[in-house]
């Protein structure tokens, strides 16, 4: 199991590592709660499907905020038209390399993108968009599976055959519904709050070959991206666990993260801690050391990194 799924459950490696070494947790849970309940929404959820909207929705983000398109991977799953679509109305413009006479390319994936602006409203592009993610989200499991063991054509024409039927997401009026809904308070609030953070945005940072990919890292702070309509104590205390999982595999400090933040999309609204403020009140004993504390971890999780590892390799070249 990577970081996201051990931090859904008690008894795994990185829930005994942060009991043992980070046990007061609660009071950033606590405050956590506090915030999103007090950012409560007068709106209705469909209760089928909030999961994939959520996948979706953090994909949306990052076409928003980051500077050349990312996920290019994913987004090689769409036809070559809908992902030029999803690419130009998501404020990307093709700039053609100088270097280069003209090739007569035009497959989108081949190409250089670049932002030249951040779409403001709620309209049909923008519907458009959501339609794209939220049938590339119907497809997750397929494409985590391939990951870059398939052409750009077999992902397209398998796409095309399992997630292109009339009962997919993307045509969901109520998933759809959803995304906007989302997508109004993210454009009221949550983009400038996230653009606040700092200037380099990097999208699905990922640490030990993807035993962690988190959503975010802007600036110097690690963010995930979460669809509740009602979240828990624990639903949040699983938020904290995956965040401070990421933040101890980066045992490198190569993002120097020093906070930590969840967008919480159905409230618009973005919580965040200092790491250093956290680890003074978390820590067992005598305030912890980030580096020692990420050596310890890299040692309790050896053996979890090593099998996921292997298991990429051997499917790799099977």
């Amino acid at each position: 199991m990577g970081i996201q799924e051990q931090a859904l459950y008690a008894g795994t490696p990185l829930s005994r590592f942060l009991d043992d070494q980070l046990p007061n947790r609660d009071s950033v849970v606590e405050a956590w709660v506090h915030e999103v309940t007090s950012n409560a929404v007068d709106a209705t959820a469909p209760v089928v499907g909030r999961d994939s909207v959520g996948w979706a929705f953090e994909l949306c983000i990052g076409l928003d905020l980051a500077n050349t398109p990312p996920r290019m991977q994913e987004l090689s799953y769409l036809p070559t038209d809908r992902c030029t679509a999803t690419l130009a109305a998501a404020g990307f413009d093709h700039r053609p390399s100088r270097a280069l006479a003209g090739q007569g390319t035009t497959d989108p994936v081949l190409l250089h993108w670049e932002r030249t602006h951040h779409r403001v409203a709620v309209d049909d592009a923008q519907r458009g968009i959501f339609a794209a993610c939220l049938d590339l989200a119907s497809f997750r499991q397929p494409m985590h599976r391939w990951g870059n063991s398939r052409t750009v054509d077999r992902r397209r024409s398998l796409f095309l055959s399992l997630a292109m039927d009339e009962d997919s997401m993307g045509r969901s009026r109520e998933l759809l519904d959803m995304m906007g809904h989302c997508w109004e308070l993210y454009l009221a609030r949550g983009r400038r709050a996230l653009l606040t953070l700092g200037e380099k945005v990097v999208v699905a940072p990922e640490w030990a070959t993807s035993f962690g990919v988190a959503d975010l890292v802007i600036g110097r702070t690690l963010i995930d991206v979460k669809l509740a309509v009602e979240p828990t104590a624990d639903d949040v205390a699983t938020w904290l666990r995956q965040l401070l999982g990421y933040v101890l595999l980066d045992r490198h400090d190569t993002f120097r993260i020093d906070a930590v933040a969840v967008y919480s999309a159905w409230h618009g609204c973005l919580l965040t801690h200092p790491l250093g403020a956290f680890l003074a009140t978390a820590s067992a004993g005598p305030l912890s050391d980030l580096g020692q504390l990420r050596a310890e971890f890299h040692h309790a999780l050896r053996d979890d990194v090593d099998s996921y590892l292997a298991w990429k390799e051997r499917r790799r070249y099977a």
